[in-house]
């Protein structure tokens, strides 16, 4: 797998699993909370919860690409151009 194919993958996967955070968060403090709370607090986490998801996979996609580009050709290559 190369660095396109595994940060293609991991976005797939962190979205997923952030809609997923979110929606069963969001549907489990609707409840209790009516329409005007609900909402309050499922924008607020939607902030907190999709910027979290932007801020890890930055810090994992600069891993993953230290690793692509720090071996082999690719390193020598990486440092010509």
């Amino acid at each position: 797998m190369d660095y396109r194919s595994r940060k293609a993958a991991f976005s797939l996967i962190s979205w997923l699993l952030t809609a997923a955070l979110f929606s069963a968060f969001t549907i489990y403090t609707s409840q209790g909370y009516g329409l005007i709370g609900g909402s309050f607090i499922a924008g607020a986490f939607f902030m907190v919860s999709f910027l979290g998801r932007q801020s890890l996979f930055r810090r994992v996609d600069d891993a993953l690409y230290r690793a692509a580009f720090s071996r082999g050709a690719t390193k020598l290559l990486s440092q010509f151009t």
